[in-house]
């Protein structure tokens, strides 16, 4: 089989305790064709020096220096100037299996397809194993599949951008929303959507590292909101599209995480009457879409119609749940 090449981009922002680990795991895969780009989003750590360290070990390196502008924007400007047929994204503090790029290349094209996807290890800071996620056979499936299944328990291994290989032009026209968290969520389902098939590996290929430091898992904060509005831009996408299954599944998740929005802004964030009341109109604007939904079943419909009725009466149970939980 040819060795096509494959763009691997590393966005990169202040991660010198994790960052050879990553570029190690890169540089020692067992396919050798690669266009290794490490965009380096304005580290005030040593992680500029580590990749130029490394550009020097390895000429497939090529290294982007720029102000810091944001994960979303560090991924764009290496797709930008990815030269592969096929592209693959790690993040900085994460690293692969050694045959990560070889496994999902050859799921590509033994199987015709232009995106391949593996399962997930979740690890600490001592590489210990936390969980595993994903699939437990190979399977061959389509994108709306895959969108329908984020919601059926495989959230996060359909929606992130770093355990897949993509053919590169399915990028032509797609971005990721600069200045954004929870940004894989914008345009996932996009690129998937349109897809008649693609291979899901069952192997558990690429390290998740929990270092509690990433952004979504801090405190809650209020760009945490920003997966609503890619919520809202999926439904409306879905309901475009005519395809009811899909967009009831989305709107159930919507008013779920509206309503969890709320409990946790009440409950962490000073000055919040606006943000709350926002909070509340959006989920009585779209609640009255659920009653009419067919998939969504009736107990589910009256449990969800808490927060439409007493917001406070939601908060105050979804309190006592999370002081249960420590």
């Amino acid at each position: 089989m040819e060795e096509q090449l494959i763009s691997v981009v590393v966005p990169i922002y202040n991660v010198e305790k994790y960052l050879r680990e990553c570029l190690e795991s890169i540089i020692n895969q067992t396919y050798k064709n690669l266009e290794i780009i490490l965009v380096n989003d304005g580290s005030k750590d040593a992680s500029p020096q580590i990749c130029e360290e490394y550009q020097k070990k390895d000429k497939r390196i090529k290294v982007i220096h720029k102000e810091n502008g944001g994960l979303s924007d560090a991924r764009n400007q290496g797709i930008n100037i990815a030269q592969g047929e096929y592209i693959t994204f790690i993040d900085s503090d994460d690293y692969i299996n050694k045959a990560y790029i070889e496994k999902l290349y050859n799921a590509i094209k033994e199987n015709n397809v232009k995106i391949s996807q593996c399962g997930i290890v979740k690890v600490n800071n001592q590489d210990e194993i936390l969980e595993k996620i994903g699939y437990v056979e190979n399977q061959i499936k389509s994108g709306k599949e895959l969108i329908k299944e984020i919601y059926k328990g495989h959230w996060t291994e359909n929606i992130v951008v770093w355990n897949k290989m993509y053919l590169t032009k399915l990028f032509k026209n797609i971005r990721y929303p600069v200045g954004k968290i929870h940004e894989d969520e914008f345009i996932t389902y996009k690129i998937l959507y349109n897809l008649d098939k693609m291979a899901v590996i069952s192997e558990c290929l690429y390290n998740y590292r929990q270092t509690g430091e990433s952004i979504v898992s801090k405190k809650f904060n209020l760009k945490r909101l920003d997966i609503l509005e890619a919520l809202e831009e999926r439904i409306k996408f879905l309901k475009n599209k005519n395809e009811r299954e899909l967009y009831e599944l989305t709107l159930r998740c919507y008013l779920q995480k509206t309503a969890e929005s709320y409990a946790k802004t009440r409950l962490y964030i000073n000055d919040n009457k606006q943000i709350l009341k926002e909070l509340v109109k959006k989920y009585r604007k779209n609640y009255k879409y659920v009653l009419k939904a067919k998939k969504i079943k009736l107990f589910i419909r009256l449990r969800m119609g808490i927060f439409y009725i007493s917001p406070k009466t939601f908060y105050i149970i979804k309190k006592r749940v999370w002081n249960k939980e420590g």
